[in-house]
């Protein structure tokens, strides 16, 4: 419809050029032997006849009359000026209208943003996990996500980038922060075996630094928890901040210790028994500990240690890969704003 309006102006404005042009001179042999063809006075233009008037000004034609023609020739062609200025006034409006709209739409037809979409999708469905293997599985995906958001940036201009740099400092303070945590857990558990080897059996130790990192644990998920962005209009990298924060947020619960509920009532009611398959390699370490006191073999805490200092070791790796990719997010922002 749009391409048929833009014809029919088109055409417009060549009947209105042809209307005030001088008529095409005929200059073959043939045309001047025809007999030419006579212009009624109603089919002549007020172009025309200014043109006929000055032509025979120089043969003693009432001079009043061809001012009368100017005149009238004049009045035209200010007529059709005020037209042309409405009708520019339109086609100006038009063009804004429609840069708004484009500036407006989504950017969901561009194959890099639907590479960055579908990665977010397959993420959602298990950003909140509660084991080991699938909490790395989503690191790597986030991996592939954010090398996604990288192709995706090198198409864009900076406009609507500015909140996203705020962003990429947030998650990379998570991140950084959640780096330390697995260092320390780690350098925990490695301690606690090296005492079971000696025979020192440090368990106290152990739980002063768990408690240690839940605290920390705890007061960053509370931060994350407040500041909590209620935008109105949610772009796709603010999801992408939003998904990696619950990420990390998931692998954070998962190191941390349960919150004891001390409550009267909660006391009296029965504990919910947990399956060996739901109980979490962080867990189990917990349980061995507590237990290590009580005669429970000192081989079986060991292989419960290794497992989770194995775990950890993993976690550590793919956290370390998406910092990598969060820094080179941040370059990528800042080169882009800076152009």
């Amino acid at each position: 419809m749009l391409t048929e309006v833009e014809a029919t102006t088109l055409a417009v404005f060549e009947s209105l050029l042809s209307f005030v042009s001088l008529p095409k001179e005929t200059k073959s042999l043939i045309s001047k032997l025809m007999p030419s063809k006579k212009v009624s006075h109603e089919e002549t233009s007020e172009v025309m006849k200014v043109d006929i008037a000055v032509k025979a000004l120089t043969k003693g034609i009432e001079v009043n009359d061809v001012q009368k023609t100017l005149k009238a020739l004049e009045m035209t062609l200010e007529d059709l000026e005020d037209g042309v200025e409405s009708i520019s006034r339109c086609l100006i409006k038009n063009i804004v209208s429609l840069l708004n709209i484009l500036s407006h739409l989504p950017k969901t037809s561009h194959p890099l943003t639907l590479a960055v979409e579908e990665q977010l999708c397959q993420l959602r469905t298990t950003e909140q996990a509660t084991s080991s293997s699938s909490i790395c599985k989503n690191l790597s995906g986030l991996k592939d996500l954010y090398e996604c958001v990288e192709d995706f940036l090198s198409t864009q201009d900076g406009e609507g980038l500015n909140s996203s740099l705020d962003g990429s400092i947030v998650v990379l303070d998570v991140c950084s922060m959640t780096k330390d945590v697995l260092s320390q857990m780690r350098q925990s558990v490695q301690e606690l075996q090296s005492s079971i080897r000696r025979r020192s059996n440090e368990v106290s130790e152990y739980m002063v630094s768990r408690k240690k990192i839940t605290k920390v644990i705890r007061k960053c998920l509370a931060d994350l928890k407040n500041n909590k962005k209620n935008e109105s209009e949610v772009s796709m990298l603010t999801e992408v901040e939003a998904t990696t924060l619950s990420i990390f947020e998931s692998l954070l619960s998962f190191v941390s210790l349960p919150k004891e509920n001390k409550s009267l009532i909660s006391k009296l009611m029965p504990t919910k028994k947990v399956s060996h398959e739901e109980t979490s390699e962080v867990m189990k370490v917990d349980i061995a500990v507590k237990a290590l006191t009580k005669g429970i073999e000192v081989n079986d805490v060991q292989k419960t240690l290794k497992a989770l200092e194995m775990t950890l070791g993993d976690l550590e790796d793919g956290v370390e890969s998406i910092s990598r990719c969060l820094i080179k997010n941040r370059v990528s922002l800042l080169n882009i704003l800076s152009q």
